[in-house]
């Protein structure tokens, strides 16, 4: 897997990876299981990422710093 600079390779080139490949068939961890894991972790950051972002709102709002 090639890329180049700052930027990260997108979840299908890690999964596209022929040594990623082997590693999860290694440790029998089938793609869709990995992709299913990651979906369930990114859901729960955004929900965090809302919920802090509604406490945060409403502590600015509470202390007149925001309308």
């Amino acid at each position: 897997m090639l890329y180049f600079g700052n930027r990260e390779p997108s979840l299908d080139e890690v999964f596209d990876d022929p040594i990623v490949r082997l590693l999860m068939e290694r440790d029998g961890l089938p793609p869709d299981e990995a992709r299913a894991c990651i979906e369930r972790v990114r859901a729960a950051l955004r929900e965090r990422d809302e919920r802090r972002s509604a406490r945060e709102g409403f502590y600015l709002e509470r202390e007149g710093i925001i309308r």
